[in-house]
């Protein structure tokens, strides 16, 4: 059976693939059990540096999003009522500025999952040195 690592983090849902699959559970987790926003999650060792790959795609796809939304800031009012210039604006630079704000915010989730995910694994190999240095020093 593989080893598995214990740690917690801060998720975020909204992300596409495996890490949101990941992410998505555990901010209902989060906020189910604790209300919190962290939750206790269990990896298998082996499997981190995939799953960080996984998050570390799901990071490069909010960048693409959020040069997507840049791009389509300017919304041109359709009409010379008054009404149109306020719903381009609508439309444009308020939505992409609030997509911006949500888009930056799961970009620092993931990354503060990877991190945590590193640290583990680092713990986890950390703690195997010193056991494996220990039964070798008695044997």
């Amino acid at each position: 059976m593989a080893d598995m690592v214990s740690g917690f983090w801060a998720a975020a849902a909204g992300v596409s693939g495996p890490a949101g699959a990941v992410a998505a559970a555990g901010a209902a987790a989060a906020t189910n059990a604790s209300g919190r926003g962290s939750v206790h999650f269990a990896v298998e060792r082996d499997r981190i540096p995939e799953l960080i790959k996984d998050l570390e795609e799901a990071k490069k796809k909010l960048e693409a999003a959020a040069d997507l939304a840049v791009a389509a800031r300017r919304v041109d009012p359709m009409g010379k009522d008054p009404f149109s210039p306020k719903a381009a604006d609508r439309m444009g630079p308020q939505l992409v500025d609030n997509y911006l704000t949500a888009n930056q915010r799961q970009w620092r989730d993931i990354d503060s999952m990877i991190k945590s995910l590193e640290a583990a694994m680092k713990s986890y190999d950390n703690a195997e040195d010193v056991n494996r240095d220990g039964f070798n020093k008695r044997s």
